[in-house]
This record gives C-alpha cells, sequence and structure tokens, in this order.
C-alpha cells in the first residue's frame, strides 16, 4: 500500500502479526532499498531471524548471504510467480525445502508465511485516508493503528496463554 507520493510501505511483521518497524520506500522495493532496511532491523548475523520470508528473497539471497538464516518464499509467491527453472529459487527459497518448517501430522506450515499479506489487506482498508495526508500525518496515523493492532494481537496471544 502507499500515499501518492512514494512507491510503498514496507513492513517487518512476526508470524503471529505483530508489526515490527516499517519503512518507507520512494523509488521501489529493489535491493538497494530492501538491503539496509533489513540490516538496520538486523544489523548482526545474530540479530537475524532463523526464517526470513519476503517475495524476492530469490534476488535477495544472490544479494547478500545469510549463513544462519532461510531465505524463502511464501507459498503462494513461489507457486504463482517464481519460474520452475529458476535453480536457486527451488533450491534455496521454495518452503518445501526445509521440512523442519511442515508439520506431517497437520498437514500444515509451522507458521504464517502469509503474515505480511495478511497485515497489508488489513491496513489497506485506511488506504483512502492515508494517500492524501501529508507526510507527518501519515506517518503518525500509521505508527498509531500499528500499535494499536499490535496491542490487541499481544493481549489475544496472552488470553490464548501465548507468551508474545
Amino acid at each position: 500500500f502507499g500515499r501518492c507520493r512514494m512507491h510503498n510501505e514496507q513492513l517487518v511483521v512476526h508470524p503471529c502479526g505483530i508489526v515490527l518497524p516499517q519503512a518507507t520506500f520512494y523509488g521501489s522495493k529493489g535491493m538497494s532499498s530492501v538491503t539496509p532496511f533489513l540490516m538496520s532491523i538486523f544489523p548482526t548475523c545474530k540479530a537475524m531471524p532463523e526464517v526470513l520470508v519476503f517475495d524476492n528473497n530469490c534476488t535477495l539471497g544472490q544479494y547478500l548471504h545469510f549463513k544462519e538464516t532461510a531465505l524463502v518464499v511464501d507459498v503462494f509467491h513461489y507457486k504463482m510467480k517464481h519460474a520452475d527453472n529458476n535453480v536457486y529459487c527451488s533450491t534455496h527459497c521454495n518452503l518445501a525445502s526445509f521440512p523442519e518448517l511442515y508439520d506431517p501430522a497437520s498437514k500444515t506450515w509451522m507458521f504464517n508465511s502469509l503474515a505480511c499479506k495478511q497485515t497489508n489487506a488489513w491496513i489497506c482498508k485506511y488506504q483512502g485516508q492515508l494517500q492524501e495526508m501529508s507526510a507527518i500525518r501519515f506517518k503518525f496515523f500509521l505508527d498509531e493503528v500499528i500499535k494499536v493492532r499490535n496491542e490487541v494481537i499481544i493481549e489475544g496471544l496472552e488470553h490464548r496463554g501465548f507468551a508474545p
């Protein structure tokens, strides 16, 4: 999603739906923008998550090398947007290449790889309001609605016995 004066707003979202930092991208979501954004959130290899789901990890994985992080593409993007003949993508970015991320008993993935897509769908409800706001109001409003949403998600998880 985005305002008329920018390309997009990038969000980092935990699989449970909690939004971490976000950044405004004025050009595109190319590797020259995504890499510094990720490095600002995860400045060291130790800080990197074990699994990072991003719809363009095929390119990111060739651009940056994270030894301890699996750079995967969500199932939808892999099936719909990635060429079968892309050897790098099929061997390094396919969720199916990581059996430890799949629970054969329940036939489900161990985490929600589409959390960002679901968060984008939620935030797109505000697009009509956001796209005409000044930059300061836009950032303030976005920060506030994300903060409230995160609080609601955390309360729900705690109520169900989880410790987010």
